[in-house]
């Protein structure tokens, strides 16, 4: 359990050394993150636009605050506080589901090109099918992700087990970072969640690697690329453990 969650943190590495290793990986993970950072850059452009300004006259029409000024400025304090909290949250899962809707065509491509490296025997399908099969598949998992989402940040809420939440969360992304090499390798969803079960303590372990990068705002757009990567050499390395 220790040994196969260990692996699953330390995945990430292989992940730098597979995108380096390709000029045709690095252009795949680039364009993705460039999606993903436009989209969190202008949402933080918006909130620096209008957030204070918004704050700031819905406390000065407050006919309750008129008379207190100290309470006043610290409830414009608290609410400014509060709103970039949830700007932050809010354009971490824009930027996310954008990237799968987007960009996870581009993943596909990259981790399609780990498999015709790590095995060249396997027949790969067409490029072009992989692209719009992907597109609306991202689609689908957008939808998923944004109700997990919800349910995440309702359950943070809920005292004792709100630490679940960044569990379930972080879990769910280790699971989609591995998808794409589930798809690529043509696996059923009932085989996807086996797999995933079979393996839970080595995609833990991928999961607490994903929720390390919290610890630094933005970088987890930047590193996507880096767990798919590494996600996709732990499935093949345990699929041939199999056989």
């Amino acid at each position: 359990m220790i040994s196969k969650t260990i692996e699953g943190f330390l995945c990430p590495l292989q992940g730098f050394r597979i995108i380096l290793s390709s000029p045709k990986n690095i252009v795949y993970s680039i364009i993705p993150f460039l999606i993903g950072f436009l989209i969190v850059g202008l949402g933080y452009f918006a909130a620096s636009e209008y957030l204070n300004t918004w704050v700031g006259s819905w406390t000065e029409s407050s006919t309750f605050l008129q008379n207190w000024d100290l309470l006043k400025s610290i409830l414009d304090v608290f609410l400014i506080i509060v709103g970039w909290i949830l700007v932050s949250l809010l354009n971490f899962l824009a930027g996310y589901l954008c990237i799968i809707i987007f960009a996870g065509p581009f993943y596909a491509l990259m981790v399609e090109n780990i498999f015709k490296v790590e095995l060249p025997d396997k027949k790969p399908r067409s490029d072009f099918r992989l692209i719009i099969g992907m597109f609306f598949i991202g689609i689908l998992k957008a939808a998923l992700f944004l109700m997990i989402g919800i349910f995440c940040f309702l359950l943070t809420f809920v005292p004792v087990v709100n630490f679940l939440a960044p569990l379930i969360l972080t879990l769910t992304v280790a699971f989609d970072c591995a998808d794409y090499a589930f798809e690529v390798d043509f696996l059923k969803l009932r085989e996807r969640f086996a797999f995933f079960r079979q393996n839970f303590w080595n995609f833990f372990g991928l999961s607490l690697a994903i929720l390390a990068t919290g610890l630094l705002p933005g970088s987890f757009f930047i590193l996507l690329p880096v767990f798919i990567c590494g996600a996709t050499k732990m499935y093949i390395q345990l699929q041939s453990e199999i056989v």
